[in-house]
């Protein structure tokens, strides 16, 4: 069960990188289903993509889907020297959603997201608002998916209200998938 976990976001990386490389059009639509497949990648290649939709799926049940009005693949310069690059995946629009036994348990939706494509890692930007089917909201400006540990982080200030209608606002937190804060003030 971890092992399908942790190979989830690599699963939809190759998906998304396969997908934007076969199509080299500015202006397409696209719109994928993966399911079990593992995908070869031309990496010199970069695309730009509209109304980009990707879902993962397992058994026949949706692991996560994303939404972005526009996606872009391309290298970063990193570093102080910026002689190293890594590969991300930029979108704008951004809508994505966990699920779990075919039931959506969280969405994140921000203004801007960037996939690291090494780490399978997501940094949302810009608006971010989560909310779980049981009830849970957060506001941030900032919030980070650490794909390995499979929390969310953020260091900038935040607003989360429980299934209950508690508010609790601060800065710096940690939660589960599910929006459950884990560590506060991190």
């Amino acid at each position: 069960m971890k092992k399908s976990k942790s190979i989830f976001f690599a699963f939809a990386i190759l998906v998304l990188l396969s997908l934007l490389m076969l199509y080299q059009n500015f202006n397409s639509s696209v719109t994928a289903e993966r399911n079990k497949g593992l995908f070869k990648l031309n990496r010199s290649s970069f695309s730009s993509f509209k109304d980009f939709s990707l879902t993962e799926t397992n058994d026949d049940k949706t692991k996560f889907q994303i939404n972005a009005k526009n996606a872009e693949i391309k290298n970063r310069k990193l570093g102080f020297l910026r002689i190293a690059f890594q590969k991300v995946a930029e979108m704008e629009g951004v809508r994505i959603s966990f699920h779990e036994n075919n039931t959506e348990i969280t969405s994140i939706v921000s203004d801007y997201s960037t996939l690291f494509l090494g780490t399978n890692n997501i940094l949302f930007t810009g608006n971010v608002k989560c909310s779980t089917n049981k009830g849970n909201t957060l506001e941030t400006k900032k919030l980070f998916w650490d794909s390995k540990r499979k929390i969310f982080k953020a260091e900038d200030a935040y607003t989360y209200t429980d299934k209950n209608g508690y508010l609790r606002t601060g800065k710096g937190f940690e939660s589960d998938k599910r929006l459950e804060i884990i560590k506060i003030g991190t």
